[in-house]
Formats: C-alpha cells, sequence, structure tokens
C-alpha cells in the first residue's frame, strides 16, 4: 500500500477536507461499475497527533508511474488505445457515479497499476515488513518496465483536493495552463465538459508523443492566455459570440465583433497541425 501523509497545517484545510470526502464518494459510489477499478481507492484514514498538530494520513493502493513517464516509450498501439479506454470508464465513474469532476487532469496523475504477474522485488520493495525512505524533496518513484507487460497494465486516476463536485455553477480557475478549457481562461462558467477538454490533450499526446499546443517558437513570446486562446483559435476556428457573451474575460482578449485583439501570425504558431492547416487554407483559397 502506498500512505500520503498531510503536514498539520494542511490537514485541517479545505483541500484535505475536500480530498478525503472526494475519496470516500469514490469508494462508496458503485464498486460494480466498470470505471470503479481505474479510479484511486481509499483503502484507509486516520489522523496522528504530534506537537506541530493532527496529521491526516490517507492509505490507497500503491501504484507505479505516471502515465507521462510511459509517453517517453514507443508502446504499441493496442496498449494506448486499452489506455485511453480505461482513462474514458474513470472519468464516466467520477462524472456519472460519484458527481466529482476532475479539473486537472493530466499524464501526471494518471498512474500504472503494479501488475500482480510482476514480483514485488524486482522494483525494489518488499510485500512484508516495514519500508524506511529517507524524506526528500522528490520521493522515490516505483516504476518497472511497462513495454514487458503492456497487455496487463492498467491505468488509474488519481486526484486531489483541488477537484469539484459538479453540482453548481462554476468559475473558478482549474486546471494546469497547457491544458486549460477556453471557458476557464475566459472566466465563464464551467462543467464537466472540462475533463473532455483535458482528456483530448492527453490522447494527443499519448498516441502522437508532441504536446497539442506546443511552447512559443518567436522569443520574448509568452505563454500565457492570449497565446493558447491564438492557438485554439487557429486549430478549431472562431469563438461563438453567444460564447464569448457567457464569459466575463471575453472583453480582454476579444473585440466586440469576436475577432481577437491579437493576431495569431504575429504570436509565430509553428505546430505541425497548424502548418498542415495554414497550407491547406492557401491552397483552397488559390
Amino acid at each position: 500500500v502506498a500512505m500520503k501523509v498531510m503536514c498539520a497545517g494542511f490537514s485541517s484545510s479545505v483541500f484535505a477536507r475536500n480530498e478525503l470526502a472526494f475519496l470516500r464518494r469514490i469508494k462508496e459510489a458503485n464498486p460494480g461499475h466498470p470505471g470503479y477499478c481505474h479510479v484511486l481507492t481509499l483503502l484507509s484514514n486516520f489522523s496522528i497527533p504530534t506537537v506541530l498538530g493532527r496529521h491526516s494520513c490517507l492509505v490507497t493502493p500503491l501504484l507505479a508511474q505516471p502515465l507521462s513517464m510511459v509517453m517517453a516509450h514507443s508502446l504499441p498501439l493496442s496498449w494506448k488505445k486499452k489506455a485511453i479506454r480505461e482513462i474514458l470508464l474513470g472519468l464516466v465513474y467520477l462524472h456519472d457515479e460519484c458527481g466529482i469532476i476532475h479539473t486537472d487532469l493530466s499524464g501526471n496523475n494518471i498512474l500504472v497499476q503494479i501488475p500482480d504477474m510482476i514480483k514485488i522485488s524486482d522494483i525494489a520493495l518488499t510485500k512484508e515488513g516495514w519500508i524506511e525512505l529517507s524524506i526528500a524533496e522528490e520521493p522515490p518513484t516505483v516504476a518497472f518496465p511497462v513495454q514487458s507487460v503492456h497487455g496487463f497494465c492498467n491505468c488509474i486516476l488519481t486526484l486531489e483536493g483541488t477537484a469539484s463536485w459538479k453540482e453548481g455553477v462554476h468559475t473558478e480557475m482549474v486546471q494546469s495552463n497547457a491544458t486549460r478549457a477556453p471557458e476557464v481562461r475566459l472566466g465563464g462558467p464551467w462543467n464537466s465538459l472540462v475533463d473532455e477538454w483535458s482528456l483530448g490533450h492527453v490522447v494527443y499526446e499519448l498516441v502522437t508523443g508532441s504536446h497539442l499546443i506546443q511552447p512559443p517558437s518567436m522569443p520574448g513570446q509568452a505563454f500565457d492566455d492570449d497565446y493558447c486562446l491564438a492557438y485554439i483559435r487557429v486549430l478549431l476556428g472562431d469563438y461563438s459570440k453567444e460564447f464569448l457573451q457567457e464569459c466575463r474575460r471575453a472583453d480582454t482578449f476579444f473585440h466586440e465583433q469576436g475577432a481577437p485583439q491579437t493576431s495569431p501570425s504575429r504570436m509565430g504558431l509553428k505546430h505541425p497541425v497548424l502548418i498542415c492547416y495554414q497550407e491547406t487554407l492557401f491552397m483552397t483559397r488559390w
């Protein structure tokens, strides 16, 4: 098993309480659902009193490396399809059975399950006895050769206190900058669809090995909302006026007619997909 020990100050925070509430809902909602086994479940929880306060502890199954590490390997397409299916099942369970929006789906918080066929000694751990690990800024990661067991690995979604319940109106900032949905960037209302937006980034990176939104190629160009919104617009087309009217920050980036205040051509967008799109557009106009 794995145990997460929170510092005393964080243990009393709303994020810690939310994380425990989310894990309890995941555990109890519907264990018979096919997506249940693809979301991290809580085995036990307790607190430890110290001179600094009480430390909350969460006990969960031991998992291996995150999917972001697996993406670096040349894996069969069949394994990638299997991983995508399992991620989808996990999201369906979170959304439909638990009423939870992940809000930060990425390859870093999708972990690979340790297959039963692998001897635990092969990854330098023992099933019995205490394992003493010194506290470090970067805790050690359990890893094993995915290439040799790609047909047996399962993907497990993990989440923290930054997740949200589905009910209610959400307008706060969530998701990482690289995978943030347009409605979140623009301060509009968002729902569980933001997880599907993040999933698109994960799938693209898993299949192609590169990021969907590439870092700026022009010197001095920031990887900010202006850049990402322009990138998305070139890929998917103009934002609708109805969509922009619901977003409180739309005036910061768009004119009243819906045109961006900064031209995408001035940002030096060099993504292969954009180059192909621009060439196709040129040939069509010609």
